[in-house]
């Protein structure tokens, strides 16, 4: 049995700080894409994917490129967190539960850290 060492967790520390500030990052793409929206996430999906629950992961890719005009690499980790449990698509509900990086306490305690 092999354990962690602390090393390895703080590796796994930074990894965790990267990905929370590539998502921070693209939610407030959406909030500037949307501004004096009181849900930019919720406007973001739909403008993209009008109703739709899930999409699959080349649709999400190619949606917010086309309509939102979103290059970044962030997309790629906001699809693998929405992804991860769902097999190949972007669900609906994962992708509005990051509106707590819209939280600017978040923002702060996230900073603090970094």
């Amino acid at each position: 049995k092999r354990c962690i060492s602390r090393p390895e967790w703080s590796i796994l520390g930074q990894l965790w700080q990267e990905f929370a500030l590539t998502i921070l990052e693209f939610v407030h793409f959406a909030a500037r894409a949307f501004p004096g929206s009181e849900d930019p996430l919720e406007v973001a999906w739909e403008q993209c994917f009008e109703g739709q629950d899930r999409v699959p992961w080349k649709k999400w890719q190619n949606e917010l490129k086309r309509k939102l005009s979103f290059f970044g690499e962030q997309a790629n980790v906001v699809l693998f967190r929405c992804a991860s449990r769902s097999s190949g698509y972007v669900n609906k509900a994962d992708f509005l539960a990051f509106r707590d990086f819209l939280d600017e306490r978040y923002k702060d305690e996230f900073m603090a850290l970094t």
